[in-house]
């Protein structure tokens, strides 16, 4: 017994630490994450008429999967058009015509009368901010309200991030 105790004693003290190796590469954004779309170009199709305006419908789905249950329920979706000249304004400044509906997954865009495609290179973009985005980062203060009515350019600017997407 005490020769086995003297080699797992002599072992102990004689086992030391390595150097720390290079640091890994950054992981994937984590579900509390703000993320940043690249821009999606929209072609709208023609869908119908409506029957009862006699104007076209155009539509288009656009798959996002990081619009869950819980970002509807707790978080905001901000959503934004780059129109042809290349400025970029909140889609509800399009909200005459277009009707955007967020679900789990997806975004559904419905122009009313108006065929994006035909007038001009339109892309759209959206930002997910989480729920817990509210609490522990820099929209700590802001109501959903608030962001919501703020320009594409103050809220990069708040985010303290590039224009550059981060996922997706």
């Amino acid at each position: 017994v005490s020769i086995l105790l003297l080699v797992v004693s002599t072992a102990m003290i004689s086992c030391s630490k390595g150097t720390a190796g290079p640091a890994g590469p950054a992981g994937p954004a984590g579900p509390d994450s703000v993320e940043h779309t690249a821009w999606v170009q929209l072609t709208m199709p023609f869908l119908e008429l409506d029957p009862s305006s006699g104007d076209s419908i155009f539509a288009q789905t656009i798959t996002a999967a990081s619009i869950t249950q819980k970002v509807l329920d707790s978080g905001l979706v901000l959503s934004y058009i780059q129109n042809p000249d290349g400025t970029i304004e909140e889609v509800s400044d399009f909200s005459y015509f277009l009707d955007v509906e967020y679900a789990v997954g997806t975004i559904n865009l419905t122009s009313f009368g108006i065929n994006l495609k035909a007038q001009g290179n339109y892309n759209f973009r959206y930002i997910i901010l989480p729920g817990s985005a509210f609490i522990t980062s820099s929209l700590k203060g802001y109501t959903k309200e608030q962001l919501k009515t703020m320009s594409y350019a103050n809220i990069v600017k708040l985010l303290g991030s590039s224009d550059k997407p981060s996922s997706n």
